[in-house]
Order: structure tokens, then C-alpha cells, then sequence
């Protein structure tokens, strides 16, 4: 029987997301919804357990070059787009650190924002304490990646807001994704694009003009996504 997926609308603003049909470790194909304004995707039942490496590094892209600018906020109350019952906020634990998700109690599956996808998938991690410091030698406020809220890095390195730690792309988890694929065009050990984040609390960052790239207010992980086009970019040529 050929492979159909049922469109979803998004749980929080009520559009129709976009549906991307990607590679599994299974055979058969698998279709993922996004909704761009609201920076989130839903997986039918199982679907982010079974994305293969290729899948996985593809939804990084279409989030890098689709996920740019205001996010919506995501609704207060949410119904799963298969069954409407409410979807409830979980909360799970990956070697990257904490990340949530909304899931459907009756298993049709889960929304994920954006960034909690990131972290999930051990692209994003938390900065070290000492990361924490050198970076507020250039900056003093950055913007959280889960919610948008300011951070004062100076007397906090977790939003007051929602409490995300401070986070940051993780450029080594980048190249591990795109070695795992196999492909013979990846750019080679180390040539991979550096998050400006990265640059600026690197032990060899003493120069004025590396923190340049980092404004007062940045997000950590967007800086970072305009790092990984540059990555994608390079794997197209």
C-alpha cells in the first residue's frame, strides 16, 4: 500500500503546516509538518525516534533557512491535530541537557519547537561556566532560544522567564551529523563554519573584532544557524 500522510494543522496557531516527506532507518518514508511561524513540528506517534542521520541533518537545514525571524508565541492551550485532545507538556533528558516537548496522551504523537528539537538531537548545548564568563566580556544580555525573553548574562545564565540555561550550536555535533551520512563532498575535519559564539569564548579570542558578529541582545543558537548555512552551502558545492 504506497505511503499517505494526513495534513496537520499546527496545535498552536491553527494553520496548515507544511508537510516534508524524509528519509527513516526503515524503509519506508516518513512525513514530518512544520510550522514556520510558529517554529515548531509535529511528529505522528514515533516519527522523531525514527529519522535517519540524513533526515535529521535535513530538518536542521529547512530550520536554518526557514526559521528566521519573530517566532509566534506559542498558545497557553493545545489540541492534538489527529484526535483534539490536549496536548501535555513533558519535559525528558538527553546527555545535551533538559528539552520539552507538548504530546498527545492518546499516542498520535508530539509538537516540538524548533529549538527543543535541536537540543533533543544534540545540536545545541549549554555553556560551561567558563564560556559564561568570557562571554560577558563582550556582551551582557542575550536573547533566550526557547522563548525570546532578554537574559541578563550578567546576573544569570538561565532565562527568568521560562529557565532555559543559555545555550549555544554545537559546531562539533554539526560535523559528527554530516560525517555519519558518509558523504564523500563533506567539508573536511575542522573546515566547518564556527558559531560566533563560539569565536568570542574561544581561548584564542582576545582581538575586539571577533566579538563583532555577537550583538548585545543576540540569540546564541540563531548565530549559530547562520554559521550551519554556510555548512549546508559548502555540502552543495
Amino acid at each position: 500500500m504506497p505511503y499517505r500522510h494526513a495534513p496537520a494543522d499546527c496545535p498552536s496557531c491553527g494553520q496548515r503546516m507544511e508537510a516534508h516527506t524524509l528519509e527513516s532507518h526503515q524503509d519506508a518514508p516518513l512525513t514530518v509538518d512544520l510550522c514556520f511561524p510558529c517554529h515548531a513540528l509535529w511528529f505522528d506517534q514515533t516519527e522523531s525516534l525514527q529519522l535517519s542521520a540524513a533526515a535529521t541533518l535535513e530538518l536542521c537545514r529547512l530550520i536554518q533557512a526557514r526559521g528566521e525571524g519573530d517566532r509566534r508565541p506559542l498558545a497557553d492551550r493545545m489540541a492534538c491535530p489527529r484526535c483534539t485532545a490536549p496536548l501535555r507538556h513533558v519535559r525528558d533528558l538527553t546527555r545535551s541537557g533538559q528539552f520539552f516537548y507538548y504530546r498527545c496522551d492518546g499516542g498520535h504523537g508530539r509538537m516540538t519547537p524548533f529549538f527543543q528539537f535541536l537540543r533533543e538531537k544534540h545540536f545545541v548545548r549549554t555553556l560551561s561556566r567558563a564560556e559564561i564568563e568570557r562571554l560577558r566580556t563582550f556582551v551582557r544580555t542575550v536573547r533566550c532560544s526557547s522563548c525570546g525573553a532578554p537574559v541578563d548574562i550578567e546576573h544569570d545564565a538561565r532565562c527568568a522567564h521560562c529557565g532555559t540555561a543559555v545555550a549555544m550550536l554545537d559546531p562539533e555535533a554539526l560535523e559528527r551529523a554530516v560525517q555519519a551520512l558518509g558523504n564523500a563532498r563533506r567539508p573536511r575535519p575542522g573546515t566547518a563554519p564556527r558559531p560566533p559564539a563560539l569565536a568570542v569564548m574561544s581561548a584564542d579570542a582576545r582581538s575586539p573584532g571577533v566579538a563583532a558578529g555577537l550583538a548585545s541582545g543576540a540569540d546564541l543558537v540563531d548565530a549559530g544557524m547562520a554559521a550551519l548555512g554556510e555548512l549546508f552551502a559548502a555540502l552543495r558545492r
